[in-house]
């Protein structure tokens, strides 16, 4: 799919500088930036505070040590099993 994307003079310059540091040009600096937005876009919803827990890790389960008196209080009516329902289904 081909389109125009019209950016901010404060983006195309921000865009220009970095497409200048990482050696990538921008039209692949822009189709990486709508990849991982797409990717993550629906985590936004969630608190910062337990965002971070539903982002699949690297590490895995059992190689870290989990504080057992770590809660998080999900928005009412979420529960995990769903949460992680979800995210597998927007990632398979």
């Amino acid at each position: 799919m081909s389109m125009n994307l019209r950016l901010s003079d404060s983006l195309a310059s921000h865009l220009r500088a970095l497409s200048e540091e990482t050696g990538k040009s921008q039209q692949v600096l822009a189709r990486e930036a709508i990849a991982e937005y797409l990717t993550n876009y629906k985590l936004l919803r969630y608190p910062p505070e337990i965002r971070h827990l539903i982002i699949p890790a690297e590490t895995q389960f059992g190689d870290f040590y989990v504080e057992e008196s770590l809660q998080v209080n999900l928005p009412p009516g979420v529960s995990t099993g769903e949460i992680l329902q979800e995210l597998h289904r927007d990632r398979f």
